[in-house]
């Protein structure tokens, strides 16, 4: 809470809160808007002028506390008077806060909200320090003799500052581009810089200079630029962002580590599912020696081909001629209903005739189970 040191302790008045589910909810005017389902709201009490931060960190639905909207928002309430700068920003004029009494100037603050602040006597040529928020400051009364001072009367520009401004803005745009920069609700105040020094220009409306923030191509192996106002001493500077290697090196990882995990997931796939193993029955012959002389003396090896027994008999069926034999038939079928898909692998008609054109000499019944 930033009340400019009139802080209370606000909180949530329980007995006013109220969870509802939404029925007929508006329809959002943006694109992509989701709607909304349930509605949660509550008093606050304890709340003094100023600023309000509420961080609002995954809230949940009555239905379920375990998954809620999974995002953490922040919002910001604003509470004062109409003379208030801070909660309303076309309160920039005011001719009470500004008064002379016992040989001095003062300045009363009403913008409850800000925690620092500095003042220029002379339309923004130059400001104070910034300075620890106060309620009334004391100007003396020697500081509008000045001979320099060009106009009638006696004036003050305050400039208030927030912890709850983040200073920063993230605007995206492509480059080359040119841009303008102007006072926050002031619609009038757009400045340029015309001849390129680095301080910003406003010229009347009616000009027909460019006035305008130039803003090219970044040097390699920058992709971006910050754009920096600095509102001490009214100049602006680019700072390059971003390395193009960064970025190239991850746009070619995201646009091939999908082709490459398809492709190692196939491959595998195949390779553990797919493979054919062929079970042969009998041995395979031994190699001739080549050493003569102990091939002579050594004695003949069981699969030599000599003994009369046909080669087809020993390498595909280790049985004897006449024996019938019996196999063992099986059908692969699955179904994924989901997918409406039916596979059958294995059929008898096909193991048949699998059989019929790799055996043909073999007799044999088929048992199907």
């Amino acid at each position: 809470m930033s009340s400019s040191g009139n802080s209370t302790s606000p909180s949530i008045d329980t007995d006013t809160v109220t969870c509802v589910t939404l029925t007929n909810a508006l329809v959002s005017l943006l694109s992509g808007d989701a709607p909304s389902a349930w509605s949660w709201t509550a008093n606050i009490k304890d709340m003094s002028d100023g600023i309000l931060q509420i961080i609002v960190d995954n809230p949940t639905s009555q239905a379920s506390t375990k998954s809620g909207v999974q995002a953490v928002d922040t919002l910001l309430l604003r509470k004062g008077l109409a003379n208030n700068v801070m909660v309303f920003t076309e309160a920039d004029y005011d001719n009470d806060a500004f008064s002379y009494s016992n040989g001095q100037y003062q300045f009363t603050h009403k913008a409850l909200g800000a925690e620092m602040f500095r003042y220029s006597l002379n339309f923004g040529k130059n400001r104070t320090s910034w300075k620890e928020w106060e309620a009334t400051t004391y100007i003396a009364s020697d500081v509008f003799s000045d001979e320099s001072i060009l106009w009638d009367g006696q004036h003050i520009l305050m400039q208030y500052w927030s912890t709850y401004d983040s200073g920063e803005l993230e605007i995206m745009a492509t480059w080359p581009t040119y841009i303008q920069l102007n006072v926050y609700a002031y619609d009038s105040y757009y400045y340029g810089d015309v001849d390129r020094d680095g301080v910003p220009d406003r010229l009347p409306p009616n000009t027909a200079a460019s006035n305008y923030l130039n803003m090219s191509a970044p040097p390699k192996p920058h992709l971006a630029w910050d754009l920096v106002v600095d509102d001490l001493d009214y100049t602006w500077y680019l700072e390059p962002r971003g390395e193009s290697v960064v970025a190239t090196t991850m746009y070619a990882l995201l646009l091939s580590i999908p082709f490459i995990t398809v492709t190692l997931a196939v491959v595998i796939f195949m390779w553990s599912f797919y493979g054919i193993k062929h079970n042969k029955w009998g041995v395979k012959p031994a190699k001739d020696h080549n050493h003569y002389l102990l091939g002579v003396l050594e004695n003949k090896p069981k699969t030599d081909p000599k003994d009369g027994t046909a080669m087809s008999e020993k390498l595909f069926w280790n049985h004897k001629a006449h024996d019938i034999m019996g196999s063992l038939i099986a059908t692969l079928e699955y179904e994924i209903i989901d997918w409406e898909l039916k596979v059958k692998i294995g059929g008898l008609g096909v193991l048949s005739s699998l059989r019929r054109f790799n055996a043909p000499a073999v007799h044999s019944r088929a048992n199907a189970a």
